[in-house]
C-alpha cells in the first residue's frame, strides 16, 4: 500500500519524506503541481520509494486508483504571509493571497480525503499548528488559522469513518527552514553579531521543538492510530522557553557577549503569551522528544548552510 503526501518540497516535508522512506517500505506517493519545485525534492530523495504525481495533469482518481493509497499526510501549508506574484491591482493581488491560502490549507486536503474515502484509505495525517489550539483566532495569521480550523471541523466530523491524526506542532526549527522565518533570522543576526535586531518585549514562552522530533512524531502517527476516531496530539518538548531567553541562547552559542534591545517593537494583535505542548495527548508514552533546545540550536548553526 501506499503513502500520498502533500507539501513534500517544504521544510518539515523534504525532512519528513526522508525519515518515513527511511523508517518504512511505504511507497510514497508526492502530489505535486507544476509550479512545485521537484527538483530539491529528487535532488533531497533519490528513491524508488518515491512516486510523482502531477496535480495539473492527472486527476486524484487515476492517482487513488493505479497507486493503491490507503493513508494521506497533509503537510501544505499556506500561511498567506507572501501572497503569489499576480498582474493587476493591489487589491486583487489581496484577493488572490486569500484564494491561494484557501486552496492549499482547505481545498486540497478536502479534495484528498472525498477521493480517499471512496477509494478506502484508512487513515488521514493533518499537520496543524499550536497558533490553533483553543478557542481563539490567531489574527496576526487570520485567513491561515480560520482556513485550518475549519479544515479541522471538517476532519473531526469524517472521523467516523477512518483514523485522523491531527498534529498540533508548537515551534518547529532546524537547519534549511525559511529565511523568513523567526528562528533563522535570530540565528542569522546573532551569527552577525548585530545588537540591533528588532524585538518585542520578549516575555512570549514557546515550546521550540527541533525538526527531527516533529519528524519522528509523524512517523509515530503513522506507524500507530489506527482506530477509527479524531486523534488530537501536541507536538513539542513540553518545555516552555521565554522568547527572550531562546534569543539569548542563541547569542551566547555564537561567541557573543551582548545580545539586543528588547522591546524595541511591540507585541502583535493578540499574541500567543504561552502555548507547551501537552505530551499527555500522546497514550502511552507512543512518542517523545529527544532534542534539547541547547542541541537543536548548535545543530542548526553547524548544519544549516544559509546561516
Amino acid at each position: 500500500m501506499a503513502l500520498g503526501v502533500t507539501g513534500a518540497s517544504g521544510f518539515l516535508g523534504l525532512n519528513s519524506i526522508s525519515a518515513i522512506c527511511e523508517s518504512t517500505d511505504s511507497q510514497v506517493v508526492i502530489f505535486h503541481r507544476d509550479s512545485t519545485n521537484i527538483h530539491i525534492i529528487k535532488k533531497r530523495l533519490n528513491n524508488n520509494q518515491i512516486v510523482f504525481a502531477n496535480l495539473d495533469v492527472v486527476n486524484l482518481d487515476q492517482v487513488f486508483s493505479k497507486n493503491k493509497i490507503d493513508s494521506i499526510l497533509h503537510m501544505a501549508t499556506n500561511y498567506g504571509r507572501y501572497p503569489e506574484k499576480r498582474t493587476g491591482d493591489n487589491n486583487r493581488n489581496q484577493v488572490l493571497g486569500l484564494v491561494d491560502v484557501v486552496s492549499s490549507n482547505l481545498i486540497l486536503p478536502l479534495s484528498l480525503l472525498e477521493v480517499g474515502k471512496n477509494f478506502g484509505i484508512k487513515k488521514f495525517i493533518n499537520i496543524d499548528s499550536y497558533f490553533n489550539k483553543g478557542s481563539q483566532i490567531y489574527t496576526a495569521l487570520f485567513n491561515y488559522s480560520n482556513s485550518k480550523r475549519a479544515l479541522n471541523s471538517w476532519l473531526e466530523f469524517h472521523s467516523k469513518d477512518l483514523s485522523v491524526v491531527n498534529l498540533q506542532v508548537e515551534h518547529m526549527y532546524g537547519p534549511g527552514d525559511s529565511s523568513k522565518k523567526f528562528v533563522p533570522q535570530v540565528l542569522n543576526a546573532a551569527k552577525k553579531s548585530d545588537l540591533n535586531f528588532k524585538l518585542s518585549p520578549g516575555q512570549q514562552i514557546l515550546d521550540f521543538v527541533y525538526v527531527s522530533d516533529v519528524t519522528s512524531a509523524i512517523i509515530a502517527g503513522l506507524l500507530n492510530f489506527s482506530t477509527i476516531g479524531f486523534h488530537n496530539l501536541e507536538v513539542g518538548t513540553g518545555i516552555g522557553t521565554k522568547l527572550a531567553d531562546f534569543v539569548k541562547i542563541a547569542y551566547e552559542s555564537t561567541g557573543n557577549q551582548g545580545y539586543p534591545k528588547f522591546g524595541t517593537i511591540p507585541y502583535r494583535q493578540q499574541e500567543i503569551m504561552n502555548s507547551t505542548a501537552d505530551l499527555r495527548t500522546w497514550p502511552n508514552n507512543l512518542w517523545q522528544p529527544t532534542i534539547k533546545l541547547t542541541d537543536g540550536i548548535a545543530l542548526t548553526l553547524m548544519k544549516d548552510e544559509n546561516l
